[in-house]
């Protein structure tokens, strides 16, 4: 039962890490800031999320805080790419460009649960209208 429940709060503080990502994606107007560093990574340039140095320091960024975990969420973000095409130019109103347009981003995040033996790694793919 013990380690049952470890296991869900580490899962917890895992998803409350995805969500904070999001929050951060929702807020970004470029991706300027994808510079390899602060847990925000360019195209490919993602460090090994199973080595134990990716979760501390500036690799990664914590997250907020979970009740009954003493160590917070840590997340990462991986730019992926843009998707989509260009709306066609409509005639006397020019182009539109972006509005059709996705920026997909890759997020990893990382929970412990009661104890930091507990952990659990999710990801999920993100898209965002820049």
């Amino acid at each position: 039962a013990g380690n049952s429940r470890d296991q869900a709060l580490a899962f917890q503080a895992a998803e409350a890490a995805l969500r904070d990502a999001e929050t951060v994606l929702n807020g970004i107007a470029t991706t300027a800031a994808f510079n390899n560093t602060n847990g925000l990574y360019a195209t490919g340039q993602a460090p090994d999320i199973f080595t134990n140095a990716t979760w501390t320091g500036s690799a990664s960024r914590t997250g907020t805080a979970v009740a009954n975990v003493p160590s917070p969420p840590r997340f990462i973000i991986e730019l992926i790419g843009v998707t989509g095409q260009p709306p066609p130019m409509l005639g006397g109103y020019g182009p539109s460009p972006g509005v059709d347009q996705i920026t997909n981003f890759r997020i990893t995040a990382r929970g412990t649960g009661g104890t930091d033996g507990a952990t659990v790694l999710l990801q999920e793919y993100y898209g965002v209208r820049l």
